[in-house]
């Protein structure tokens, strides 16, 4: 389906990617990513998304390079704070690692993830680090305003509630939990970057050659910045998003 493109469980295919620990240019000298491959990258804006299988890795890392957001989709990943505190993510748990943190990595052999990493190229915005977190999907939403009314088909605007659970010092990348009634939303462009992860409910995304796909719990897919796109969903949709907005 073109151009919104749906996470692969089982991607076999690599290639050189930025490490999320310094990021320098790696491949097969990375000590974290055995096999990583991009489905979204814009180095100008920052954005690169796709991919990973992880090496076996236990390390202390004292500034991380990147603002990262990783969903498991095989095996573990544990992150030890400075205050003694394990923070866990399993298969279909998400995490976010902010740039700047501090702390200690291990995960297990045969760990996968996609990824949503923010890396801007020159002067990135320096903010005190905050922990790592895994993303907790039963946060309390609050009320927001959904699709404009002229985008919307169905006889009903959706009441629509969002939780952003972390936002990037330039406040460009961020992560949230989004929730929304049943609608029909006309075919439009995304303004952003958007990796989207149902864990509840089911979506019909078509794109603007008319390609519809369906995207129930677990089933991860990206939309990149421009790209046109209708919705369609027949009850409530829960979701956790990493947007990154230029």
């Amino acid at each position: 389906m073109y151009p919104i493109i749906p996470f692969v469980r089982t991607e076999q295919r690599s290639d050189i990617v930025t490490s999320w620990i310094d990021r320098q240019q790696r491949h097969n000298d990375d000590p974290l990513i055995e096999r990583a491959f991009y489905y979204t990258k814009n180095e100008q804006h920052g954005i690169y998304a796709g991919s990973a299988q992880l090496h076996p890795f236990a390390q202390q890392i004292n500034h991380f390079a990147s603002d990262l957001f990783l969903i498991v989709t095989a095996g573990q990943v544990m992150l030890r704070l400075s205050t003694g505190e394990d923070v866990v993510a399993q298969a279909q748990e998400s995490l976010v690692i902010p740039r700047g943190a501090t702390f200690h990595w291990l995960n297990t052999t045969g760990t996968a993830v996609w990824f949503v990493a923010y890396q801007p190229q020159q002067n990135p915005v320096e903010a005190a680090p905050q922990a790592p977190f895994k993303v907790d999907p039963n946060l309390e939403l609050e009320a927001i305003d959904g699709p404009s009314a002229e985008l919307i088909t169905s006889a009903q605007r959706p009441e629509v509630q969002r939780n952003v659970v972390y936002l990037s010092a330039d406040g460009k990348f961020s992560v949230g939990i989004w929730q929304a009634t049943a609608y029909t939303r006309r075919l439009a462009a995304f303004g952003d970057y958007e990796l989207m992860y149902p864990i509840a409910g089911a979506i019909e995304i078509t794109n603007a050659l008319g390609e519809a796909r369906a995207f129930g719990a677990h089933e991860g897919f990206i939309v990149n910045r421009g790209v046109s796109n209708a919705w369609h969903s027949q009850g409530v949709v829960k979701k956790i998003y990493s947007k990154v907005s230029v």
